[in-house]
Parts: C-alpha cells; structure tokens; sequence
C-alpha cells in the first residue's frame, strides 16, 4: 500500500465515522462565522473607538467590504463540501514528505505576506516610545532600558546595531528584518510542535492546526511591529516545543528550566507560565526522585547568573518601575492609568473587543471542546496547555493597561497564539470530519477577520485614523491619551505638519487641563510652527505655569524662550516688544546671565545709557567672572565720552578671558582716546593675532606689524 493511498484512507475513514451525526459542530461553526462576519460589517458602519476590535473596515474603502462579504461566504461553502478534504490532500503530503520543503515554503510564503502588510506607521502600542529608547541608546545618550523586556530590547537593540541603524527609518527596517527572521523561527518550532501534538502520520489535524496558527492576529507582531512582543511570541513558541518535547521524553527537564527562565527575561510576563514549571518539576520528582529536579534547578539559576553577567551584574537595571499597581481596582478608577474599574461596564466591552480581535475561533473551540470535564484533563499535555491558558486569562480579567486595551493589545497577542493552539488541540482530539470541517470554517473565518487588521495598519492614512478614533476618554485612560497625543504627534513631526501637531495637544490640553505634560508638548509643538507661534508659545507657558508656580525646570525652560522671542521682536522692529519679553525672563530666571546682557544690548543700542548699565552691572553681581558684561559696561563709558573709565573695565574683561578679541579691540580704542598709542596698538596686535580683520587693518594704516 502506498502512502498516498494510505493518507487517502485515512481521510476517508475519518468521514465515515462522521455519518451517523454531530454535523451540528459544522451550523455552530457556519452559524458563528455569519456572526463574526455581521459584526464586521456592523464595524464599517459604525468605526467607533467602541468597538475597535470589529471596526476595521470601517476606514478602508467600500471595496474592502465586498471582498471581506464575498470570501467569507465563498469561503463557508468551501469548507462545507468535499472541496476542503481536496485541497488538504496535497498540502498535507507535502507537510508530512517533505518537511523542510514545507518550512521553506511556508517561510517564503510568509515573507510575502509581511512585505505586503508592513506596518507603514509605528501608532500600534508604544511603538514611538520603544524606537526613541533604541535610537537614543545608539547615539550614545544613555543606556539601553530594559523596561520589562530585557532579552526582547536587548534583542532588538542588537538587530539595530548589527545593521548600523541609527536613523527612525533604518531601526524600523531593522526591527522589520529581525521580525522577519523570528517568524521564520516561529515557523519552525509551531510545524515541530504540531507533530509532537499529534505523533501519528498523516493525520490531518496537523495541518489544520498549523494553518490556524499562521493565520492568528497575532501575526502582525511580526510584520514590522515596532514593539518587542516578537520576541515574546517566538519565546513562547520555543517554551511550548520544549514542554512538548519533555512530555515526549525526548529531552531531560534540565534543558526545559533555562528556556523558562530565558522566557521571563523576554518579558516579565512569562511568570504566567510558572505553574507549567512547576507541574513538570511535580511529574520529574514523581518519576525519578529529587536529583533530576535538583538540577534543572541549578541549570535555571546558571542562566539567571549569565544573563546578569553580561551586565555587571547592575541587578538595578532589571527593576521594573512599581510606582502603581497593574492590576484594576474592584470599584474605583482614579488613577491617570485606568479608565475604568474591574467591575465597570467598558471593561467588560473592551474585553470582548480584545477577544473578538484576537481570538474569536480559540473562545468557540473552546466552547465546543468543553462536554465531559474528565476529558479535558485527560493527558499531561491536556494539563499542560491548560497551565498555559488559565493563568493568562485570569490575568486579563484584571490587568490595568497603561495605555488602554485597545492600544496595548500587543501584550496580549502572544499569549492568545498559545490559546489559539491550546482550542484547536482540544476541539480536534476525535478527528471526525465533522469537527475537521468546522476547523476549516474557523481557519477561513479567523484568516479573513485578520485580513482587515493587517490591512489597516498597512495603510497609513487609514491607521492614523483608526488610532485617533481610540482616543475615547471610557476606554482610553489619561495615560494612554497622552502616549497616543505623543505617538501621533511624532508622526505628524516626522511629516513636517506642525500645525497638526498644535491641533492633536490642543485637543488634549482640553481634554486634560490640570496635566502640565499637556502645555509642554503644546509649547513644544508651537515651537515648530515658527515666529508666527511666539505668542501662543507665551500663554501655553504661562497656563503650564499656574498649575505649577514652582516648577523651576518649567520657569528656566519658558525664561530661554523668552530670549529667543525678544530677539525676533527686536529683529522685527518692535523694541518695547523685547523688553518686556527680557524683563519677563529675568522674572522667571534672576540669575539669567544672558536676558540681563541682551536688555543692557537693548538700552545701550537705544541710547539710554544709564538704563544699560544697570543690567550690564546686575549681571557682572550675578556672575563676577563674567567677562562679557565687564566689556559692555567699557563700552557704554565709550558711547559716553568716558574712555579713561572704560579702560579698566576692558582690562577687567581681558583678565578673565585672555582670548576676548572684542575687548582687545575697544581696549585699543579707548587708550587711543586717551593719548596711548603705543599701548593702544599693543592691544590691536593682540586681537589682531586672535584673529581680527579690523584690528590687522588698523595696524596695517598705522605701519605697525603683527
């Protein structure tokens, strides 16, 4: 008997055991397919920031609904006839022949897609944020920052310098490129762990469990993301082939306990994985005593030793900031962090937004899979993948996201690729065609529930537009409004629009008038608009100033702005203008050298001697090695027909700045003035060896060499 023929059999006989009934598993699947596929239309309709997780056709042009309506249900007929098990037959002979090919196939496949759908705009999660840390750390201004993450940063941040990324452009290429190699991993753990799920060949279920898994929302981390949860998703790949490969006896539990600790510093999330820890340290001792447990110990803690190694061991840079708790109170929601308590209604309606998005096949499998408790625990790998799942639900039915759900949808999406596989493993355990059918139909449903995500944020118009539709104060903390209001901002910065930069703060300077951030980024924004701004610049100031009359950052901060708006009014002709713009900086600064000098330059050039120096005096009082102000006080007594009372005040200056060209100069004008020509033509030869064209000209008329 040949192997095709085998492989033919076996489908066939799976059919026949489906005739005598359970098509019922087949209309649930068709029947929650044409649910999925009417809250998506529901979503075009109405693109609310409510309903983000269905609303993504609604800012793609109306085509992209008819082709969503018309696959989906071409689609359902599809997987409802014998054309499904046709177009099986083949893909699974190559998966199960020809393994690698499949891989490499599958790779090239996959680098298609993520070409196709690269993210164009880093707006997804806390992408601007994670690519400053990067470009700031390679242009050497600080450290790299661990955050929660630090395999994950670390990883990127490698990919960045290897390729000599320095610019916002080249890092996302970078990241792009290192995304596309972990997918390539991902790729080969997932096609591994799906034949340790199912050891017997040609058993279809593999194939079907593969391809519901290449199809996850989860896979746009991968296309471009500008965000270190790739790395998550290939660390939990890597742990679950590991566990797979443990429960199979293929490797001792000291190999699986550094890959568990090498998943937590990927992120710290993956403690969540540490009851599946420790259930396999459990079924170690069970089976060979202490020792064995004993030394995937010591193995774990010679990982944990390295990585600190191989940063000095500054265990510092691995503490997470815990300056708020993460996790969502009971009935409260005061903090800038939560919009909204754990029992709140939008918590509820965000959370169904997540798992529509992310998992809507996994909850109906699930769903369909849960009849006799007995059977759900009914292997160690049935207990294993339930250790991965409870525990990561139980946390996303209290975690507080920072920046909304709808934004840090990111930390999640790993997790739910390892639910996705933990429902499909679970619905297909009889393999009866019925239930091969209805994975089909989710394959089919779930892949084209994905396609208007990945095409959203592959559009940049469209997923700018879909970003600000998020900033909705019931689901959108205030936390996460301002990181949204920044990662917008960067990319209008990026694009030269400043005034839609002005516009985005505005709107939330209104939304949160007592965060002084908010007039900051607003001043800030301003700024890039131009002179035109000056005075909208002043009064952001000034409302950033009266909810912080102390702030002595915010004051020196506004005091140098005031510098540079005097001088544009005293450029544009409005003297009066700049005085008082100098006056307001002294007010904010008093020890501001240069608001001092510039105000003395001011009365000075008006002629108000006396006036100039006064200022000219109060700065020399502020800084008594201030050569500047020495030489503008000789020059006034200048202006004023005093030379014999300049000269000391030059001298003053060239004391304290022996290379101060401009004092040498007016040092020989005032002793010429006064007779000394011979000293006076000491000083031009001074200046004029620092570098004077005058001085050298001077000297020259007067026959003197220098």
């Amino acid at each position: 008997m040949s192997i095709a023929t085998t492989q033919h059999q076996i489908i066939t006989s799976i059919s026949d055991t489906d005739a005598s009934g359970n098509n019922s598993l087949v209309s649930i699947s068709v029947a929650f397919s044409l649910v999925l596929l009417a809250l998506h239309v529901a979503g075009y309709f109405y693109p609310s920031g409510l309903l983000w997780g269905i609303h993504f056709l609604g800012f793609l042009p109306f085509p992209y609904l008819i082709v969503y309506v018309v696959a989906t249900l071409v689609g359902l007929y599809y997987c409802t006839t014998s054309n499904m098990e046709k177009l099986l037959r083949p893909i699974m002979k190559v998966m199960e022949e020809k393994q690698w090919r499949f891989i490499v196939l599958t790779c090239a496949l996959f680098t298609g897609i993520a070409i196709a759908f690269r993210i164009q705009v880093p707006l997804l999660g806390d992408s601007f944020t994670f690519t400053n840390n990067l470009e700031n750390t390679i242009k050497g201004e600080h450290r790299l920052s661990f955050g929660n993450e630090p395999l994950a940063f670390a990883f990127l941040y490698a990919m960045a310098s290897l390729l000599h990324a320095s610019s916002h452009t080249e890092i996302m290429s970078a990241i792009f490129i290192g995304e596309l190699l972990l997918g390539y991993c991902c790729i080969v753990t997932t096609s591994f762990s799906v034949l340790l799920l199912f050891p017997e060949s040609y058993d279809v279920r593999r194939l079907l469990v593969f391809l519901y898994l290449c199809v996850s929302p989860s896979l746009q981390l991968l296309f471009g993301y500008a965000e270190s949860y790739a790395v998550v998703l290939l660390a939990l790949s890597v742990t679950l082939l590991v566990v797979l490969l443990y429960l199979r006896h293929r490797i001792p539990l000291w190999v699986v306990a550094p890959v568990f600790i090498l998943l937590i510093f990927v992120h710290y999330l993956g403690v969540l994985l540490l009851p599946l820890l420790f259930y396999l340290a459990y079924i170690e001792y069970k089976e060979n005593g202490l020792l064995p447990v004993g030394i995937g110990v010591l193995s774990g803690a010679t990982v944990i030793a390295a990585i600190f190694a191989a940063v000095g061991f500054e265990f510092h840079r691995f503490v997470p900031d815990a300056e708020r708790s993460h996790l969502l109170s009971f009935s409260d929601a005061t903090d800038q962090y939560a919009a909204y308590s754990l029992l709140a209604p939008y918590h509820v309606l965000d959370l169904a937004n997540l798992l529509l998005l992310m998992a809507p096949g996994a909850l109906l499998l699930l769903s369909l899979s849960i009849r006799k408790s007995s059977e759900l625990f009914a292997t160690r790998v049935h207990v294993a993948l339930f250790l991965c799942a409870i525990p990561f639900f139980l946390f996303l039915m209290a975690a507080k996201f920072d920046l909304g759900m709808a934004k840090d949808w990111d930390v999640t999406a790993p997790y739910f690729a390892m639910v996705a596989l933990c429902a499909a493993f679970l619905f297909l355990q009889d393999g009866s065609m019925a239930r091969v059918r209805s994975m089909g139909i989710v394959i089919v449903a779930t892949a084209l529930s994905s396609w208007p995500y990945f095409t959203i944020n592959a559009t940049e118009a469209a997923s700018v537009m879909r970003v600000a539709s998020l900033m909705d104060r019931r689901i959108m903390p205030q936390s996460g409004y301002y990181q949204t209001s920044y990662h917008l901002t960067m990319y209008r910065y990026y694009r030269k629009e400043a005034d839609s930069m002005v516009t985005i703060w505005q709107r939330y300077v209104t939304q949160f008038p007592n965060d002084t951030r908010g007039y900051a980024k607003l001043a800030k924004s301003y700024w890039e608009t131009g002179e035109r701004s000056y005075p909208a610049i002043a009064d952001a100031y000034e409302r950033w100033l009266q909810l912080a009359p102390s702030d002595t950052a915010t004051m020196n901060d506004y005091a140098n702005f005031c510098l540079f708006a005097a001088a544009a009014s005293f450029n544009a002709g409005r003297p009066s203008d700049a005085s008082a713009q100098y006056r307001r900086a002294i007010d904010l600064n008093p020890k501001l050298l240069a608001a001092y000098n510039n105000l003395g330059l001011l009365y000075h050039n008006q002629g108000l001697y006396d006036s100039a120096l006064v200022y000219y005096r109060k700065a020399t009082v502020i800084d008594s090695m201030y050569a500047r102000g020495y030489r503008n006080i000789g020059s006034v007594y200048m202006a004023m027909g005093q030379p014999n009372v300049s000269i000391p005040c030059f001298a003053k200056a060239i004391a304290l700045d022996s290379s101060y060209v401009g004092a040498y100069e007016q040092m020989g004008q005032a002793l010429e003035a006064v007779g000394k020509k011979k000293d006076a033509m000491s000083m031009y030869r001074q200046a004029a060896h620092l570098g004077s064209a005058a001085a050298q000209h001077v000297l020259t008329q007067n026959g003197y060499s220098w």
